[in-house]
């Protein structure tokens, strides 16, 4: 599926990044997982929450006070827009995609219902 093919190109990326940011190795997927292995809110909430709080890419990190501190900041920026155009081409095809849309839409919905359905039994 195309889904998943262009998802899987963006593995390299992925694999870059969890390099620099572990945190991103395991962490929760929808779905079992995508071929690129991350969960890409979480890749790009690591760098827009930073740029919203003028906090350095490598604050809080491994690498922050280290010899290559610098050097890992650059390659962090760099990875910047990639990950957030990844994640912007995923949201988009989220919304083209009736099946994907389903998938993703229809359980917190059912959850939303299910709790509306508790409620009116309860009065």
């Amino acid at each position: 599926e195309r889904f998943q093919r262009i998802d899987y190109a963006a593995k390299p990326l992925a694999e870059k990044l969890s390099y620099y940011l572990q945190g991103l190795q395991g962490a929760p997927q929808a779905f079992g997982g995508t071929p690129s292995g991350i969960n890409w809110i979480h890749a790009n909430d690591h760098f827009v929450c930073r740029r919203a709080h003028s906090i350095p890419l490598t604050a809080f990190s491994d690498y922050e006070g280290k010899q290559n501190e610098r050097e890992v900041e650059q390659i962090l920026a760099q990875m910047a827009n990639p990950v957030l155009a990844h994640l912007s081409w995923r949201f988009r095809e989220w919304y083209r995609c009736p099946r994907l849309l389903a998938a993703i839409a229809a359980p917190p919905l059912k959850e939303v219902w299910r709790n509306m359905m508790e409620i009116v039994e309860q009065s």
